[in-house]
């Protein structure tokens, strides 16, 4: 089970990753944003409350794209939470394992 948390959290991080990069076109966004909805796996966004890159409120919308998705901030944290905040985010995602 720890396993598919770890591959979802590493999907999340590349879907806002690809998102993010200058190399994307809008059709291409359009497209991803129709395909959240096929994820069905426990899906957990963490996202830094402090993040200047993306806003909370942009990570939260993507996060409703997932059914049953959970978001959580983590505080004093920018765009790169887990090493910003590495014992915080370790624990969430420990967390949202063992409760799934």
């Amino acid at each position: 089970m720890f396993v598919i948390i770890a591959i979802a959290v590493w999907v999340c991080a590349l879907v806002i990753w690809w998102v993010c990069s200058n190399a994307f076109r809008h059709s291409d966004l359009d497209k991803l944003k129709s395909r959240l909805h096929r994820i069905r796996i426990p899906t957990l966004f963490l996202w830094g409350s402090h993040d200047r890159m993306l806003s909370e409120a942009y990570g939260r919308a993507y996060c409703a794209m997932i059914a049953g998705a959970r978001f959580e901030p983590i505080d004093r944290a920018g765009h790169f939470p887990d090493h910003e905040q590495p014992k915080i985010f370790a624990e969430k995602v420990l967390a949202f394992a063992k409760a799934k």
